[in-house]
């Protein structure tokens, strides 16, 4: 056969090959799917098909691509409880959850209960919860220097300022207290535990602006969640030091600093990093800020939620909720209000978003929801 033959011959089978190709791509749809990474990376530029809809894992980084305005509804996103809460600090403004989760569901039911476990405690109808003092912070705990680039000083700083415009005018009582567990302890039956959690809680306490601003924290139960430390789940509890709720923690050193506790109205959790509460938070974020990037400031008020609405439930469920939560249903003796319900008060919740961070701010004694 002649070279000319030959690759006259090779021609065809290439041209063969390709149709044949073409063909079978026709009958399956007409065009090859990108990949998923593909597809994820180029959000901004196009919709996917609502017939292939890939679920989108909020913590791999390609889903970080792009803040999707609530209502879209071409993308699927995974809400499993692994999901839920694997996404980083810093993170939150880069991804968007679109659609409402099932986690989402779950906050609901579970701050429903502890709305009623709060207004149970304020009728009197439940136990107080343990009243701690300096003694169980003795056991285990000791008292260390303001978390590093936190001053004590009278004004606050710009993001809460704007939320108490009222003191600009006075001069604030800032107390930095700061506990961290790293001592031996005693349990609750005596057992001498020489593994400290390493537990921390970081906070500034204002007397007279009746706030507590919670900085940073880590509960011993979480921790041991983590590390295990040689603890098994089946004993966790019974292993615990006594002082071991972010709740009772914040609730003694309110007590240590000021002369009247059962002031206290306003509990602030500053610059959220905890992976449940800012996707809770930025689903809210997306769905009611009218802002279709949560690339944008959200400043204070930012949202708020107040009364029997899910939205507050949810946040109170949170774990940056659940201490609020527990701190009014152990603590409520001791609050004002006890034996009137809530004493015709409400609880109200505003969440906002300023150079990235997240921020909630808990007022206990809200007369009514704006």
């Amino acid at each position: 056969m002649s070279v000319a033959s030959r690759y006259s011959v090779q021609a065809s089978s290439i041209l063969l090959f390709v149709s044949a190709l073409l063909l079978l791509l026709s009958t399956f749809g007409g065009t090859f799917e990108p990949s998923l990474a593909t597809k994820h990376s180029s959000l901004k530029a196009r919709h996917l098909p609502t017939q292939s809809l890939p679920v989108l894992d909020i913590s791999t980084s390609s889903a970080k691509s792009t803040a999707l305005p609530f209502g879209r509804q071409d993308l699927a996103l995974n809400f499993s409880s692994a999901t839920f809460n694997s996404v980083g600090p810093k993170r939150l403004s880069e991804r968007a959850p679109p659609r409402e989760p099932l986690a989402w569901h779950m906050l609901v039911c579970k701050g429903g209960v502890l709305l009623e476990k709060i207004r149970a405690a304020f009728e009197g109808s439940t136990p107080p919860g343990r009243d701690f003092s300096s003694a169980d912070l003795d056991n285990g705990w000791t008292t260390v220097a303001p978390f590093p680039g936190v001053i004590p000083a009278t004004s606050l700083d710009k993001y809460w300022a704007s939320a108490f415009p009222e003191s600009k005018d006075k001069q604030l009582e800032i107390k930095s207290i700061n506990v961290k567990q790293d001592k031996n302890y005693q349990t609750h039956d005596g057992t001498q535990i020489t593994n400290p959690t390493k537990a921390f809680s970081n906070g500034l306490y204002i007397p007279n602006q009746q706030l507590i601003i919670s900085l940073n924290s880590l509960s011993p139960a979480n921790i041991i969640s983590k590390r295990k430390l040689g603890i098994t789940n089946a004993n966790r509890d019974k292993q615990l030091p006594p002082l071991n709720k972010l709740s009772d923690i914040l609730w003694l050193n309110w007590k240590t600093a000021c002369a009247n506790p059962q002031e206290l109205r306003y509990i602030a959790r500053n610059k959220i990093i905890n992976k449940q509460s800012g996707s809770a938070m930025d689903y809210l974020f997306l769905r009611d800020s009218g802002k279709n990037s949560l690339k944008e400031d959200i400043p204070f008020p930012g949202l708020e939620y107040g009364g029997e609405s899910e939205e507050l439930k949810a946040l109170l469920a949170t774990p940056n909720g659940v201490a609020v939560a527990w701190m009014l249903i152990d603590h409520a003796g001791e609050l004002k209000g006890r034996g009137e319900g809530l004493g015709g008060r409400e609880i109200k919740v505003n969440i906002f978003e300023v150079d990235r961070d997240l921020f909630m701010l808990w007022d206990i004694e809200a007369q009514s929801p704006r």
